[in-house]
């Protein structure tokens, strides 16, 4: 286990015995919900006093901060949610009080560093499909996708309009 999973392990552990819920986790900390849970089993086998925590039971709080993690507005969240905004408010505090550095990234990027990239429902589907294959969000896959494509100047790669169409560039829209 690498050292930074060591420190994320041991954050993750102090937060679940504050009460934060394993989906937030695991999206906050790039994990996978299964990793999340051995962490929590593992910790609670060595007598930490971590909750159970049952599947299904975050309800409106829970969904509200994973809506926040993936870049949402409170505003947008309880729009979307159909609760007030002071709801949405509530969650994101409680959060906030059992120590998560909500508005932080695990790395210390400030949350208003990230940007909200729209993409169609079908490519969104694709992406969480070969996101929980590979074991990572789909934040985390786009992220890569995108970062790979702007390092590397792949631009020309993925788009390159002499090349014989491909089957990802059917239908695409080319800006000139």
């Amino acid at each position: 286990m690498t050292s930074k999973n060591l420190n994320d392990k041991e954050r993750i552990i102090e937060l679940a015995k504050a009460g934060v819920r394993p989906k937030i986790l695991a999206k906050f900390f790039g994990h996978t919900p299964g990793t999340i849970s051995m962490f929590l089993t593992e910790a609670r086998k060595n007598g930490e006093p971590i909750k159970k925590f049952v599947n299904g039971t975050g309800g409106l709080s829970e969904e509200a901060v994973l809506l926040y993690l993936d870049g949402m507005t409170p505003n947008s969240i309880a729009k979307q949610l159909g609760c007030p905004a002071s709801t949405v408010y509530w969650a994101i505090k409680v959060t906030k009080d059992r120590g998560l550095p909500i508005d932080e990234t695990p790395h210390g990027i400030a949350r208003a560093d990230q940007v909200i990239v729209r993409i169609k429902e079908k490519n969104a589907f694709a992406i969480s499909k070969e996101a929980k294959r590979r074991g990572m969000t789909p934040t985390d896959l786009a992220d890569r996708v995108i970062t790979a494509v702007l390092t590397d100047n792949l631009f020309d790669a993925v788009l390159d309009e002499d090349a014989p169409e491909s089957t990802s560039q059917k239908g695409a829209s080319h800006v000139h």
